[in-house]
């Protein structure tokens, strides 16, 4: 092999070498953006739950100590139920994305262990939410995760998942 040829192969090594590291680096940017931007998405989610409870302060009556807030006609009914399933759709995101990555950061951890405590808060004090999430038809359209932390809470609360009384 000349001087020439084995300069070469050292040359495109050297390149093949810059190549893997760049575009691992690219790979890991573009990863990172996108974890930071989903969430800032889940963050506006919530921000989305304060929004709708500042339009209709009757959505408060979710929460059983705001009961006296429940409307009685049909269509305040229906909201405040559509609510709910909004508030367990925003979770089913929240877990889908969290719950399934194996390397979260530290904010990643801490952000998750926030919508933890807002599902276990929401749980405890919403019989409404605990009705949904005991109809089996409902709990076919949820992250196994979710389900598994949502039983988890329930179980806490008097050791049989599904059975928690609205008191």
């Amino acid at each position: 092999m000349t001087g020439i040829e084995t300069a070469t192969i050292i040359v495109s090594v050297v390149s093949l070498l810059i190549s893997l590291v760049a575009a691992y680096k690219a790979y890991a940017f573009s990863e990172y953006q996108l974890r930071l931007s989903n969430r800032t998405e889940f963050q506006k989610l919530l921000v989305d739950i304060d929004k709708s409870l500042i339009e209709y302060p009757e959505l408060w009556a979710l929460y059983d100590s705001y009961s006296d807030l429940r409307e009685s006609s049909p269509s305040g009914q229906v909201r405040l139920r559509a609510f709910a399933h909004m508030v367990l759709n925003i979770f089913e995101c929240v877990f889908a994305f969290y719950a399934d990555s194996s390397r979260l950061t530290k904010a990643e951890r801490e952000s998750f262990h926030a919508w933890k405590g807002f599902l276990r808060f929401t749980l405890q004090e919403s019989s409404l939410t605990r009705e949904l999430v005991a109809k089996p038809n409902l709990r076919a359209m949820y992250h196994a995760k979710l389900l598994a932390e949502i039983d988890l809470v329930l179980q806490s609360f008097d050791g049989s998942p599904h059975s928690i009384s609205g008191n």
